[in-house]
């Protein structure tokens, strides 16, 4: 062929191929490739090689707590669109996968292992997301109903706050 080729590739006249692995993402125009056969008849065409960039997946996958909403989005930069989105691995009851977001709330406690999203390119080429795990919490609470207190008397109560979160108050007189 005459014109560049990307960079990687490069014709093999034997198989009649362009072969390689492209280094270099971009349009590459005006390749004329030619066959000539054995009664020396001749054609030519020309033609454009596209090469994308490879499929990046970014995305995280935060915590959550029972009851609340929950919310993970993933993006997909470079390859062709559209893009098939798959979800490898078992979601907190509560939660659903759809084009590349895990939504929903969570309705049960527990540590969700080895997720990962995979994002597909038309053109074939993936990548994903993960594995990572999710965890989700009961809503932290904080328990007590402190007694009345007497007027001209010390007074103390302790609050107490579940699932290890720390008590905070002000107030004054």
């Amino acid at each position: 062929p005459s014109g560049a080729l990307p960079p990687g590739l490069a014709f093999d006249a034997a198989l009649g191929a362009i072969l390689g692995t492209p280094t270099l993402s971009g349009t590459f125009e005006n390749i004329v490739v030619g066959v000539t056969d054995a009664s020396g008849q001749a054609t030519t065409t020309t033609i454009t090689i596209t090469v994308d960039d490879p499929v990046t997946v970014t995305g995280h996958a935060p915590n959550g707590t029972v009851g609340v909403a929950y919310e993970a989005q993933f993006a997909v930069k470079g390859g062709l669109p559209a893009f098939t989105w798959t979800l490898v691995g078992t979601l907190p009851d509560g939660l659903s996968f759809a084009d590349g977001k895990i939504s929903g709330t969570p309705t049960r406690v527990g540590t969700f292992d080895n997720i990962a999203v995979y994002a597909e390119s038309a053109a074939g080429g993936y990548n994903h997301a993960g594995p990572f795990s999710i965890i989700i919490t009961d809503p932290l609470t904080l328990a007590g109903d402190p007694p009345h207190a007497i007027a001209k008397h010390a007074y103390s109560y302790t609050f107490t706050a579940a699932d290890g979160g720390t008590v905070t108050g002000s107030g004054s007189t």
